[in-house]
């Protein structure tokens, strides 16, 4: 079963704007030796927002309670990231930008860093394989550098530049910094994370509008629309059915000295008539190898969700349970382009079509905001529906379902 680490959490969400009171990000932006940079960029890792520093290389931004990731560019100096958190009070945020220096051996094109078969897979992994991939173009694969490990089947890819992505399902360019990708070409593994900006496409009335449908049905059902209901409370009123599912132990596990014994006995007893018999045991046993010596099972009875909800601080929430979240998204079916997917969960006939995910956490807890964004990406896993959308089912953090 293909899983995500979702570290794009941090890169999504729905913002619920003037719900919120908007706080001041201001700051300086210089070289090293303190001189202003007017013109650099600034954006918001996930949204449209963004602004540049004036002449003497001060900027401003205003957003509503939450975890940010500030971007910061200038042509001729390496991009710089910073991560804020955002509570009840203005933050002043100053920053020096490092000049860019590009050696000859840099430049030069080697063959770890164009390779078909990785440009593919990375492909795949980044952007997705939903109908909406399709319509999406990576405009610059030259800039990623790939490295594998034949040994352990990981490929990684890495860039020093932004990663554009052009979206023509969803209407957006997508300037994406990439800080981290692993693929297990083994288990279809995926880590990754990295900070976004987006640009509204151009498009005649009738393309907005396509535009809009999509990114509707991209945001519905989604991880932010889950958490974002959960924050509300309203999982059941907005199509979410949560059930907890968790891990027993396998009647059927036998342990690895118990079948080493086994086998060793039967291997000696091939000898005589009924050796073909033996040998299909001899197959079964083998096969005993791989079960595992705990199961996932659906907890019988109803699962009070909302019972487990704390609030943590004025703006954010979190959430403790056992085992992981099975969630079930009724008002869309899946297609069949995702049966075929791979990334599709068992469930019970009374579930049938409808979209299914797991949800696991990694330290115990999970803590959102009301926008459905998760605080901490690295403590989610996420499984099934939810993990097959990737970057081209993504829609900013400023964007509003109510736009559709």
């Amino acid at each position: 079963m293909k899983k995500i680490l979702l570290f794009i959490l941090v890169i999504q969400g729905l913002t619920t704007a003037s719900a919120q009171n908007k706080l001041l990000i201001s700051g300086q932006i210089t070289d090293e030796t303190g001189q202003p940079l007017p013109g650099a960029g600034v954006s918001i890792g996930g949204f449209r927002l963004g602004t540049v520093a004036d002449s003497t290389g001060h900027y401003q931004l205003k957003v509503g309670p939450g975890n940010y990731n500030l971007i910061f560019q200038m042509l001729g100096y390496m991009t710089a990231t910073a991560n804020l958190i955002m509570d009840n009070k203005p933050v002043i945020f100053n920053i020096k930008l490092k000049e860019s220096i590009t050696r000859l051996s840099e430049v030069v094109i080697r063959p770890e860093r164009r390779n078909k078969k990785w440009e593919k897979s990375f492909r795949e992994s980044f952007i997705g394989i939903t109908p909406n991939a399709k319509a999406c173009k990576i405009l610059n694969p030259e800039v990623l550098r790939f490295e594998y490990n034949a040994e352990k089947k990981i490929l990684t890819a890495s860039t020093n530049d932004l990663l554009v992505v052009e979206n023509k399902a969803l209407g957006y360019r997508i300037k994406y910094l990439l800080k981290y990708f692993q693929k297990d070409e083994g288990t279809g593994l995926v880590f990754f994370y990295g900070f976004p900006t987006f640009e509204e496409l151009k498009g005649t009335p009738k393309q907005m509008q396509q535009y809009a449908k999509k990114r509707a049905e991209a945001y519905m059902g989604s991880p932010e629309h889950f958490f974002s209901a959960l924050y509300k409370d309203t999982l059941e009123p907005e199509g979410f059915m949560v059930r907890n599912l968790v891990k027993k132990k396998n009647p059927r596990f036998i342990p690895e000295k118990k079948l080493d014994e086994t086998l060793v006995r039967l291997s000696e007893k091939m000898e005589g008539p009924k050796g073909y018999i033996l040998n299909d045991v001899l197959v079964i046993l083998k096969n005993k190898r791989r079960e595992m010596d705990s199961v996932e099972v659906l907890r019988a009875g109803e699962f009070y969700i909302s019972g487990l909800v704390r609030q943590k601080s004025e703006n954010l929430k979190t959430i403790r349970f056992d085992g992981a979240l099975y969630v079930v998204y009724t008002p869309e079916r899946e297609r069949s382009a995702y049966r075929d997917s791979g990334f599709r969960i068992e469930r019970p006939e009374e579930y049938a079509d409808y979209q299914v995910s797991v949800i696991n956490h990694t330290n115990g807890e999970l803590s959102f905001y009301a926008d459905g964004r998760i605080f901490d990406p690295a403590s989610v896993i996420i499984e099934g529906h939810m993990a097959y959308e990737r970057i081209a089912d993504m829609v900013p953090r400023d964007y509003l379902v109510t736009d559709y």
